[in-house]
């Protein structure tokens, strides 16, 4: 039984994304952007802003969303509701969790 967990456990790591993959990602995140920047031959236009995070580990899915009235990100795992910080803070937890963006969810400067 023993040796079947182990196994089961390095199966769970091989599936993962490497740790440097996942940095390079969070860390090429910004809380905005810019639609001209990211696809070549739009129009210069208002910025972005990012307002969640869906990310991924271990067939499991938490989300990290900006609570406005706050001015800071709250984790959202199951039942679970955490305050994180500011950006920075939620990419570095990220990155310490292993936590692979999958989707995010941007509102438009002007809404």
């Amino acid at each position: 039984l023993l040796l079947l967990l182990l196994l089961l456990l390095l199966l769970l790591l091989l599936l993962q994304a490497p740790l440097d993959s996942i940095k390079g990602a969070v860390h090429a995140l910004g809380p905005t952007v810019e639609l001209s920047q990211a696809f070549g031959g739009l129009p210069a236009g208002a910025p972005y802003h990012l307002r969640s995070v869906i990310c991924y580990f271990g067939h499991h899915y938490t989300a990290f969303v900006l609570a406005q009235e706050l001015g800071q990100w709250l984790l959202f795992d199951d039942h679970v509701i955490k305050t994180v910080g500011d950006w920075q803070q939620v990419q570095a937890a990220m990155v310490v969790s292993r936590l692979q963006p999958s989707l995010l969810f941007y509102e438009a400067a002007d809404a």
